[in-house]
């Protein structure tokens, strides 16, 4: 089969491999979608050159069952990853920090504090007897 003839035939097959998608996908707009991409990988490659002409409508419809199957089973996969990233979600991790990322984490979030928080943190600290570190005393003169 020529490229012309690829062309040709699926045209020619076109309302049929939609029907024959429909009846996996249910949604017409996604049968299109199937059937369009199956005729773009098709096109793009050259098994179609070996195919003879008695069997032309035949190989449409293997190769269209063949893509369907490959996309059925992405589907399956997405879905799976999909669950198992939202049953994570909210789960709370314990994760053991050595002194010095412990360090580094809280010195990050100091950073981000504005000056009216960190003088009432220190100042909580205070109160309640915590030693501050190094990073959290106060950057005025005289502070």
């Amino acid at each position: 089969m020529t490229r012309q003839e690829l062309d040709e035939t699926f045209t020619k097959y076109y309302e049929e491999l939609v029907r024959a998608a429909q009846r996996r996908c249910k949604v017409v707009d996604d049968a299109r979608d199937l059937v369009n991409t199956l005729f773009i990988r098709a096109a793009s490659g050259t098994e179609y050159l070996g195919v003879p002409h008695q069997h032309i409508r035949k190989w449409w419809h293997f190769r269209l069952r063949d893509f369907i199957g490959v996309d059925t089973k992405r589907q399956k996969r997405v879905r799976v990853a999909e669950e198992r990233f939202h049953s994570n979600i909210g789960e709370q991790v314990d994760i053991e920090l050595t002194e010095a990322a412990g360090k580094a984490l809280v010195e990050g979030y100091w950073s981000s504090l504005t000056a009216v928080q960190k003088t009432r943190l220190r100042q909580r600290y205070q109160e309640e007897g915590i030693p501050l570190l190094p990073f959290m005393t106060s950057q005025r003169k005289g502070g």
